[in-house]
């Protein structure tokens, strides 16, 4: 593809604006558009049976976006690259410019009157329980686990729900967010909340142990630990407010996989930056005195202690 003609010179904007070359990033990176309508596309990150990724613009805006309810991931095309091959932001700019900008500007040339898509109208749930009940049989899967991120005076604002498929050993994850009308189906305006925020102001003396995921973190509240954690597993974690951990004590316990080594290092980097900085540290677990299974966690570490 020759990058020395026009696409040199293609805006940043006019890539993001083309409808043509964000679908093609999409089906190149392993998406599936379902229908016409754009509302229903099979996620490029994972295998689905009904499509839970949304193409759209918004009322009053010219960029195209995409959002996946189950990944709860989106963005732009730069975003697709980001996702699908792990670019950094300039990488995929240069990227998208390169292998879609001719699609920019055929769009851009031909100016389609195509009428802008009104926002899609926010699914809310009266109740969590209602909540876990719909999204059972959307999915076809079982409900779990419900866990709950509140505000430092234990009010709710965020939960995350996880789904078991039926018949396969596969698990899903939908948070939702507190709204005047119930629980609303994805994120809550960024950052998001850490967990155990009741805990965490009810002593801020006490040393925090930064952990992968919810349930770990309840299981060592329950063996005595001040433990905390951020949503959406270990690729997210700059996504989470981490400013309640500035200056204190905190140990960083990761799973034992390289998912968990690469999530403890950002996590360390975050940490570093507050101010002022938490005086932290990181458990190696390779160096335990008993060898934690591949995605091992602390509470693993605690089980086999005892035996």
């Amino acid at each position: 593809m020759d990058t020395n003609g026009d696409k040199k010179h293609i805006s940043l904007e006019v890539l993001k604006a083309s409808k043509k070359a964000l679908l093609a990033a999409l089906e190149d990176a392993g998406a599936k558009i379902i229908n016409e309508s754009l509302d229903h596309c099979r996620c490029f990150k994972h295998k689905e049976e009904n499509g839970s990724l949304s193409v759209f613009r918004r009322d009053g805006q010219t960029d195209w976006g995409w959002y996946c309810h189950v990944c709860a991931i989106g963005g732009s095309i730069i975003d697709v690259l980001i996702y699908s091959e792990g670019l950094t932001q300039s990488e995929a700019v240069r990227e998208a410019i390169e292998h879609y900008g001719d699609l920019g500007i055929q769009e851009e040339e031909s100016k389609p009157s195509e009428p802008v898509k009104p926002a899609r109208k926010p699914v809310v749930f009266l109740t969590l329980e209602e909540a876990a009940a719909t999204l059972e049989g959307w999915s076809k899967a079982k409900c779990t686990r419900c866990d709950i991120y509140t505000d430092k005076a234990g009010v709710p604002h965020m939960a995350i729900l996880r789904l078991d498929l039926i018949g396969e050993i596969k698990k899903e994850f939908r948070p939702l967010h507190k709204t005047l009308g119930g629980w609303q189906l994805g994120d809550p305006p960024k950052p998001l909340p850490l967990f155990n925020l009741v805990g965490l102001h009810g002593d801020t003396t006490a040393e925090v142990l930064v952990v992968e995921g919810e349930k770990t973190a309840i299981e060592m509240i329950a063996l005595g630990f001040m433990a905390t954690t951020s949503s959406h597993g270990a690729n997210s974690a700059a996504k989470t407010d981490w400013s309640p951990l500035a200056g204190r004590r905190v140990v960083v316990w990761p799973d034992n996989d390289e998912a968990g080594g690469a999530y403890a290092d950002e996590v360390i980097s975050i940490l570093n930056a507050l101010t002022p900085a938490a005086i932290s540290r990181v458990v190696n677990v390779k160096d335990l005195s008993i060898q934690l299974p591949v995605g091992g966690d602390a509470v693993d570490y605690v089980e086999a202690l005892k035996k």
